[in-house]
């Protein structure tokens, strides 16, 4: 059956950095089991968005492509069906290959050199290196998997890129959160021309919705 916002909200720990759990499942209500792609998934609950609706019985693609986050990504879902596990980088462009990445046990890994400077200057990040990872195209990732009722971009420093790409692409899940950076403003444009509302956003993240009738 599917789940009631208010009991949803009511019975599942919160997950999410701040508050987006709660407004994500709002603008999910009415949807049974659906599935949900995470870009940046970090962790199987610290910070996640995701994690609430995995409880409730929906399916999901996580992506990660740093080597300490995917290992507890792992050991708690690679025996779960429901969940596909994807170790790489997902990128707007349409080709593959590799690209340099910094890496951190935390969730600052980054391959944006703005990025990486930014969070580099606090010590508690602890960027120890770099290596490559593979390039996944997201037109490939939403095709080959999808469709999806909810996308969350968790990318550092490429979250508007791969937002604006999917808008592009003509496609249009139920429910988005984006971590804008400095393009807020950007972001807020493409989604309200391509038929989102803005129902949440905190300083770090976006959340947009789209009426259920409009999605079906």
């Amino acid at each position: 059956m599917p789940y009631t916002a208010a009991q949803a909200i009511a019975n599942i720990k919160d997950y999410s950095q701040d508050h987006e759990q709660v407004h994500i499942l709002k603008a999910l209500e009415g949807i049974s089991r659906g599935k949900f792609l995470d870009i940046g998934a970090y962790h199987p609950t610290e910070l996640s968005n995701t994690r609430a609706l995995y409880e409730l019985g929906w399916e999901g693609v996580m992506v990660e492509p740093s080597p300490a986050p995917m290992l507890s990504l792992l050991k708690e879902y690679s025996q779960d069906q429901r969940i596909q596990l994807i170790q790489g980088l997902v990128v707007p462009e349409s080709e593959g290959g590799v690209r340099p990445m910094v890496i951190t046990n935390g969730p600052y890994s980054t391959i944006d050199p703005k990025t990486a400077k930014k969070w580099g200057q606090h010590k508690s990040v602890g960027y120890y290196g770099s290596l490559f990872i593979p390039v996944i195209p997201i037109e490939s990732l939403l095709s080959s998997l999808g469709p999806f009722d909810f996308i969350d971009f968790d990318v550092e420093g490429g979250s508007k890129d791969l937002f604006t790409r999917m808008l592009d692409l003509n496609i249009r899940p139920r429910c988005v959160c984006v971590e804008y950076d400095d393009y807020r403003a950007e972001i807020e444009i493409g989604a309200k021309t391509s038929g989102y509302k803005q129902v949440y956003v905190n300083a770090t993240n976006i959340i947009f919705a789209r009426p259920l009738e409009t999605n079906e």
